[in-house]
C-alpha cells in the first residue's frame, strides 16, 4: 500500500518476489525505471487517475495480470515486456514505447486501440491480439506487430511513418483503402 507515498526511486522493488498487488498514492504521476522489474508474482497493479507516465522496464518481466491503463499517455521501452496482461485498456493519444508489450503472448484484447498516437518497435510482437485499430496512429514503427496473430488491421489518414516490416509474420490476407469518390455527379 503506497497510498502515502509521493515519490519512489528507480528499482525500488525490483526482483521482489514475494510482492503480490500494489496500490498507490493520489499523488503519484509516474511509475519510474524498472519500478517493479522482474516482481514474478505482482499481479494486480490499481494506478490512481493522475499516473500518466509508466517508465522503461516499469514491470518487465513481472506477473501483472490487471493494470488500468486509461489515464497512462506514455508507456516506456520494455514497460510491459513479458507479462501475464490479457487485456488492456489504452488512453486516447498514447505514445507505446519500443518493445512495450513484447512477448505478452496471452495478451488478446486492446480496448480503445484507435486512439493510439505512436506504435514503437516490436512494441505488440509475439502477442495474441488478432485485430487491430490505428485509425488515428501516425507513427507504426519497425516490426511493431511482428509474429503476433494480426490478421486484421485498419489505418486512418494521420499516419505519417510506418516503419520497416511492421506487421512481418502476420496473417494479413489484404490490404485495402476505403475511399469516397464521386465520378460524373
Amino acid at each position: 500500500d503506497l497510498t502515502n507515498v509521493e515519490e519512489i526511486g528507480e528499482g525500488a522493488f525490483m526482483g521482489n518476489t514475494s510482492l503480490s498487488t500494489v496500490i498507490f498514492s493520489d499523488n503519484m504521476d509516474k511509475i519510474g525505471n524498472a519500478l517493479f522489474s522482474n516482481c514474478t508474482k505482482l499481479v494486480n497493479v490499481v494506478l490512481n487517475d493522475k499516473t500518466t507516465i509508466i517508465d522503461d522496464y516499469a514491470f518487465f518481466n513481472s506477473g501483472v495480470k490487471e493494470i488500468n491503463l486509461e489515464k497512462v499517455i506514455e508507456i516506456g521501452a520494455y514497460a510491459f515486456y513479458n507479462t501475464k496482461l490479457d487485456e488492456i485498456t489504452l488512453a486516447d493519444n498514447v505514445k507505446i514505447g519500443d518493445y512495450a508489450f513484447y512477448y505478452d503472448n496471452e495478451l488478446t484484447k486492446v480496448n480503445n486501440d484507435k486512439g493510439i498516437d505512436k506504435v514503437g518497435k516490436y512494441a505488440f510482437s509475439l502477442t495474441s491480439i488478432t485485430d487491430f485499430d490505428l485509425e488515428n496512429a501516425s507513427i507504426i514503427d519497425d516490426f511493431a506487430f511482428a509474429q503476433s496473430k494480426l490478421t486484421k488491421v485498419k489505418f486512418g489518414s494521420k499516419l505519417t511513418n510506418l516503419g520497416e516490416n511492421p506487421f512481418y509474420g502476420c496473417d494479413i490476407k489484404t490490404f485495402g483503402k476505403i475511399i469516397e469518390k464521386t465520378f460524373g455527379g
